[in-house]
């Protein structure tokens, strides 16, 4: 699926397509996310909202929805990437999914500059369970401290993909914390 090329650069992309927004669209700031009939998801922390980044149907009826959460003046973000109608229900389902992410990410950080990355892989042994999480750390370009976190929750209807980034892996963890406000 075509997901998987974008998913993994989501974390960089977002931010950039954020930014290039030009005042007065429709993906107004909100600090609680709420799709009608699908989902929603509380607040990161103080200060932070969520912006609408990217809407993309897919062939077969997918539609992949891309979410920022951010707060003004720092650095941490949490990236939320839902695939809409997607149900993960099998082991060999949610074992790409998950690789895909750990991959993507760590494509995606390489790409944009960050070095010096470490991280274990997430377990795949089977039952795959609901939420998985793999956490890594670095250096950005700038040679500071970086730390990340994903986790994909596999839902009844809906995949989410998380991705989190802050410059250490105790608030990396905080900010993780928005994953159990999913309803």
């Amino acid at each position: 699926m075509r997901y998987r090329l974008t998913l993994p650069l989501c974390l960089i992309a977002c931010t950039v397509a954020l930014t290039s927004r030009a005042a007065g669209n429709d993906n107004a700031a909100t600090p609680t996310l709420t799709v009608p009939g699908q989902f929603s998801l509380g607040s990161p922390g103080d200060g932070f909202v969520w912006h609408k980044v990217r809407e993309q149907k897919q062939q077969g009826g997918l539609v992949v929805l891309s979410f920022l959460a951010t707060r003004e003046g720092s650095p941490e973000k949490v990236v939320l990437v839902v695939e809409q109608g997607a149900a993960a229900d099998s082991d060999a389902k949610r074992t790409a999914r998950i690789k895909g992410d750990y991959n993507g990410l760590l494509t995606g950080l390489r790409a944009s500059g960050h070095t010096e990355l470490k991280g274990s892989p997430p377990t795949l042994a089977t039952p795959i369970p609901k939420e998985v999480s793999f956490d890594m750390s670095g250096k950005d370009k700038a040679g500071q401290a970086a730390a990340f976190r994903g986790v994909v929750v596999f839902g009844a209807k809906n995949v989410y993909h998380f991705q989190v980034a802050a410059p250490t892996a105790d608030r990396v963890a905080e900010l993780s914390k928005v994953v159990e406000t999913l309803k």
